[in-house]
C-alpha cells in the first residue's frame, strides 16, 4: 500500500532514552508549578496554526516533503505531519466548519492541482505508452463530444485513443461533430486497428465519464508509484451541464461486494499493460458486444484486492447514474447446522420477546440450537421461564455465576455448542424478518468472509447499527445512525450489503472455522470493543467482515447492561479504546473501508484534513522544475 493511498503507521517516532528521562523530569516540575496545562495548550495552538498553515499551502508543503526526501527523512516527516493532523484535527470548531464547507470549496482546496502544478504535468509530460478505449451506448452518445474534447485538454500524458460506438447510436453525426470540435487531432480514432497496440497502460472510459485534465496522468503515475498493481480506480462526482460538480463518491479501497454490485470501480479505470492477461483484456474491453463493466469487475476480482489500487482523488465527473447489478450468492442444500447463543442476567421482559420471535425464523429446527448463557440470574420470574423453555427443549441454559464478562460468557457458550454457523445474539433484540438467518448466513460460508452482522434499527424504526467505522474522534462509532430504516445516507451505503470493517456483536454470524482461527473473542476485553477486537483480528488474518444491508432486526440497545454514560463507564470505555489501539493500531486510526478524505470527526462529512498525501507531490519531487 503506498502512502498516496492511505496513511499507515509504519514505524513508531522514538527519542533517545537519555531524551526521554530529561523530558519526563520537565514535565514533573511544570506539573508541581501547575504550568503543565497552560504548556498543553500552547503546544496545541501551535500545532493546530502550524498544520493549518501547511494545509492551505500545498506548493510550501510539496517543498519541504521534497526536500526531506532528498537526505533521507521523507517517511518520518510525512508520519510526523499525518500525526500532528490527526491530533489537531477534532475539535467542534473543525466539525463545525465541516458541516458548512461545500464540495467545491473542499475540491478547490484539497483535490486540484493549481495551474502551476498543471503547468508542471505540463512540462514533465509522460512519454509512456497510453492507449484509451472510449465506449458509448445510446444513452452516453451525447457525451462522446464533450469526452473528445476533455481528453484533449488533458496535460502531462502522451495518449491515443479509439472511440467505439454500439449499433443503437447515431455514429456517423457524432464522429463529424467530434472531428470538427478537435480539428480532426489525429490522437483519436473511430475503427479499432487490426493490430491492437503493444502499450504500457490501458485506459477504458465508458460514456458518461469526463475526465479532469490532470486526471490521465493521474492514473498512470498511480501505477508506476506503486508496481504490484494491475489497475486501478479513482474517485468521482456528478456531471451537471448547467452547476458545478457535485455528490462525490469518495471511495473506500477494495471492497468485492460493492466492485460486484457495479458500485465501486465506476466508468473509468487505468490497467497495466505487458503483464499476463493484459492483451486478452485489451480484446474483451474493444468488443462492442461485451458487457464491459462485467469484464472490469470480473479482472479485478481475479486480480484480488491487494493487486486493485484505490486512487483518493476525484479524477473524473460521471454524466449517468449508475446501473448495479444483483448478488448472486446461495446457501447449500443441506442448510449447516447453526448454534444462537444469548447471554442473559433477569430480565425475562426482554429475553421471552426475543425467543419468541427466533421462533418465527425460516430454518429447520432439526437444524438449530438456542443456547442461552445465564450470568446469575436471581429474578424468579425469569428462573421460572429459562426452566420451563428448557424442559420444553426450546433453548439449553448454561449457568455461570462470575462477573459479566461477555466475551467469556459467548466462548463458554462457543465450547458447548455444536453449529458450523455461530451467531451471537443480545438478549435485547427482536427479529423483524423471518429470512434473517438465511440472509446472514449465505454471507457468513462465501469464502474469505469473515463476521457478519446486519441493519438493526432502534424501536423508532430509525438505525441503530449499519455496520461500524472506525478511527472517528479516535474510536469507533456506528455509522447511518438514526436513519430512516429506509434511507440511503451517503452514496447509498446504508441500504448497500458490502464490507466493513466490523459489525456489533449484538447480532454477529460467524462460522466456527472462522472463530476458531482468532481464538474466540478477546476475554479481557469484559464489555466493550470485544465484537470490533474480534472482527479486527478476522480482518488482519484477510478475512472480509459484511454489513447486510436489509433490517433484520430491532435492537433495544444496552436495556439489559446500561448505557456508558456514568463517569466510570466512560472512563472505562475510553481505557479500552486505548487497548484497541495498541492492538491494532493502522486499523484503529485508518478504517480501509471508509475514505481517508471523510470526516474522522463526523462520519461522512468531508474532511478539512484529508488522510492521504496528494499524488501530485511525488511527481513534483521528481521533477527538476522543484530545485531541491
Amino acid at each position: 500500500m503506498s502512502r498516496f493511498n492511505q496513511f499507515e503507521i509504519t514505524s513508531p517516532l522514538r527519542m533517545p532514552t537519555q531524551l526521554q528521562h530529561f523530558a519526563i523530569l520537565q514535565i514533573k516540575l511544570l506539573r508541581e508549578y501547575g504550568l503543565l496545562g497552560r504548556l498543553k495548550a500552547l503546544v496545541s495552538r501551535i500545532l493546530k496554526l502550524s498544520i493549518s498553515f501547511l494545509n492551505t499551502r500545498p506548493t510550501l508543503k510539496a517543498l519541504i516533503l521534497c526536500s526531506t526526501e532528498k537526505i533521507g527523512a521523507g517517511d518520518y516527516i510525512f508520519e510526523l505531519y499525518e500525526r500532528l493532523s490527526a491530533l489537531t484535527e477534532p475539535t467542534l470548531s473543525q466539525a463545525e466548519n465541516e458541516q458548512n464547507l461545500s464540495y467545491s470549496q473542499w475540491s478547490a482546496k484539497f483535490d486540484s492541482p493549481s495551474a502551476e502544478i498543471l503547468s508542471e504535468l505540463e512540462a514533465t509530460t509522460d512519454y509512456s505508452r497510453t492507449f484509451i478505449i472510449a465506449r458509448f451506448e445510446q444513452a452516453s452518445e451525447q457525451y462522446a463530444e464533450e469526452l473528445a474534447l476533455r481528453l484533449v485538454a488533458n496535460v502531462g500524458q502522451l495518449w491515443q485513443a479509439v472511440f467505439l460506438f454500439s449499433a443503437e447510436c447515431k455514429a456517423g453525426n457524432t464522429i463529424q461533430n467530434i472531428l470538427h470540435r478537435i480539428n480532426a487531432d489525429t490522437r483519436i480514432s473511430f475503427t479499432l486497428p487490426k493490430a491492437l497496440p503493444e502499450t504500457e497502460f490501458i485506459v477504458f472510459i465508458e460514456g458518461g465519464a469526463l475526465p479532469r485534465p490532470h486526471a490521465l496522468r493521474i492514473f498512470t503515475e498511480a501505477l508506476r508509484l506503486l508496481p504490484s498493481a494491475t489497475m486501478a480506480y479513482s474517485d468521482e462526482d456528478q456531471f451537471n451541464r448547467e452547476e458545478a460538480p457535485s455528490n462525490p463518491w469518495l471511495k473506500p479501497q477494495f471492497s468485492p461486494l460493492l466492485a460486484r454490485q457495479g458500485l465501486l470501480l465506476g466508468r473509468m479505470l487505468a490497467f497495466r499493460g505487458g503483464v499476463k492477461g493484459s492483451r486478452a483484456l485489451l480484446r474483451q474491453l474493444a468488443d462492442i458486444n461485451a458487457e464491459a463493466r462485467a469484464i472490469a469487475i470480473n479482472y479485478a476480482i481475479e486480480m484480488g484486492e491487494d493487486r486493485v489500487l484505490h486512487i483518493p482523488h476525484v479524477l473524473y465527473h460521471d454524466a449517468l447514474p449508475a446501473r448495479p447489478f444483483p448478488i448472486r450468492v446461495s446457501l447449500p442444500e443441506k442448510l449447516p447446522f447453526v448454534s444462537i447463543i444469548i447471554p442473559t442476567r433477569d430480565r425475562w421482559d426482554l429475553l421471552g420477546p426475543c425467543l419468541e420471535s427466533i421462533k418465527r425464523t425460516e430454518w429447520p429446527a432439526e437444524r438449530l440450537e438456542i443456547i442461552v448463557i445465564d450470568n446469575g440470574s436471581t429474578d424468579s420470574i425469569c428462573l421460572t421461564m429459562l426452566e420451563k423453555a428448557a424442559d420444553e427443549q426450546l433453548i439449553r441454559v448454561i449457568r455461570d455465576d462470575f462477573g459479566f464478562n461477555w466475551s467469556r460468557l459467548n466462548n463458554l457458550a462457543t465450547l458447548n455448542s455444536r453449529g458450523s454457523l455461530l451467531l451471537f445474539l443480545n438478549n435485547d433484540t427482536k427479529v423483524l424478518d423471518e429470512l434473517w438467518l438465511k440472509k446472514m448466513a449465505v454471507h457468513a460460508f462465501q469464502p474469505d468472509t469473515g463476521a457478519v452482522g446486519c441493519k438493526l434499527l432502534y424501536p423508532d424504526g430509525s438505525v441503530q447499527h449499519g455496520g461500524v467505522i472506525t478511527g472517528i474522534q479516535h474510536a469507533a462509532v456506528h455509522a447511518h445512525s438514526h436513519l430512516d430504516s429506509s434511507e440511503g445516507g451517503y452514496r447509498d451505503l446504508a441500504i448497500t450489503t458490502r464490507e466493513v470493517l466490523a459489525v456489533t456483536g449484538a447480532c454477529l454470524a460467524v462460522t466456527r472455522e472462522n472463530y476458531e482461527a482468532v481464538g474466540g473473542f478477546n476475554e479481557g476485553f469484559q464489555t466493550v470493543f470485544n465484537d470490533i477486537v474480534f472482527c479486527l483480528d478476522l480482518h488482519t488474518l484477510g478475512k472480509r467482515n459484511v454489513y447486510v444491508a436489509d433490517p433484520l432486526l430491532m435492537h433495544f440497545e444496552s436495556k439489559s447492561r446500561g448505557h456508558d454514560d456514568t463517569p466510570e463507564k466512560l472512563a472505562h470505555s475510553q481505557a479500552e479504546v486505548q487497548r484497541v489501539c495498541r492492538l491494532h493500531p493502522k486499523l484503529m486510526q485508518s478504517d480501509p473501508f471508509y475514505s481517508p478524505n471523510l470526516s474522522n470527526w463526523t462520519p461522512y462529512n468531508l474532511s478539512l484534513a484529508p488522510r492521504r498525501r496528494v499524488i501530485w507531490d511525488y511527481i513534483r519531487q521528481q521533477s527538476d522544475s522543484i530545485d531541491c
